[in-house]
């Protein structure tokens, strides 16, 4: 197994001697290592890519998703439609991947494009497809387009709820929000933390603290996330002694104190007064 790009390169020629310079299978295990963010280079990798006659849908996903990682929008869209143009078909995982580059691209015709496909294909019900809709949507504020692919969904999970929540909550929409909230069948953390987080940056932070309170309750274990979101509704109504709860948790739980939670509990601290 290759552990640095120098030796996948002695890797790739000792293919090429061998005569596997062009086998699908050889090549994509290279690719795996190419698309890696840390060791990988990507660059190489697409130069291996072009190689591949006949690429699989997997080898193509691989490519995608590095891509849209990288942040190089523009070549996930290369690469699909050259995938349509070669008469291959996208799978419920490519979908995803396009509809967020999509979004990351400001390319709102795109995302109804990739949206047309989704229903000619026959995966508008597919989860991972429908929740990717529901994201896409609402990062263009499309809340009425976002609601209809979650109504039209056969079933949602608990990651449906999250996006659609945060979704109206993004816009400003804390009523619906806390009403899909209310009638979320099962709430984990992500479905608490949104409708948490959508209080707060709504600026309605004794709802986001009584929220938080509630989910206390439940014995559902706080995020990062929810824990700043909670610390910043302390600072707002000076409630320092949920902040210091938080503060002494967090010391009990033995968690890295991240830059982000460092300078909420420090926000906390001042705006309460309690500058030592």
């Amino acid at each position: 197994k290759c552990k640095n790009m120098k030796q996948l390169k002695q890797s790739h020629a000792q293919l090429i001697t061998c005569g596997l310079g062009t086998n699908s299978f050889a090549l994509s295990r290279l690719l795996d290592f190419c698309s890696d963010p840390l060791h990988g280079s990507l660059s190489y990798g697409w130069k291996i890519f072009e190689q591949i006659e006949q690429p699989t849908i997997c080898i193509c996903n691989t490519m995608i998703k590095s891509f849209l990682l990288k942040g190089e929008l523009l070549k996930t869209i290369q690469i699909y439609t050259q995938m349509m143009k070669n008469g291959m078909h996208p799978d419920n995982y490519t979908l995803p991947y396009l509809l967020k580059a999509s979004a990351m691209m400001q390319n709102f015709h795109l995302g109804e494009l990739i949206h047309g496909h989704s229903l000619k294909l026959g995966f508008l019900f597919d989860i991972f497809v429908g929740n990717a809709l529901i994201a896409m949507y609402s990062a263009f504020d499309n809340m009425v387009a976002a609601g209809c692919v979650f109504d039209e969904m056969p079933w949602q999970n608990v990651m449906s709820w999250t996006v659609l929540i945060s979704g109206y909550a993004k816009v400003g929409d804390v009523d619906s929000a806390r009403l899909n909230f209310d009638d979320a069948p099962v709430k984990d953390r992500g479905v608490w933390g949104s409708m948490i987080c959508g209080y707060v940056k709504n600026n309605c932070f004794k709802e986001g603290l009584q929220l938080f309170r509630l989910m206390q309750l439940t014995g559902i274990e706080p995020d990062e996330a929810i824990f700043v979101s909670i610390l910043c509704g302390c600072a707002h109504l000076g409630a320092m002694d949920i902040g210091i709860w938080i503060h002494k948790y967090l010391e009990r739980s033995k968690l890295e104190l991240s830059l982000r939670l460092g300078t909420a509990l420090i926000d906390m601290y001042a705006r309460c007064g309690c500058l030592d």
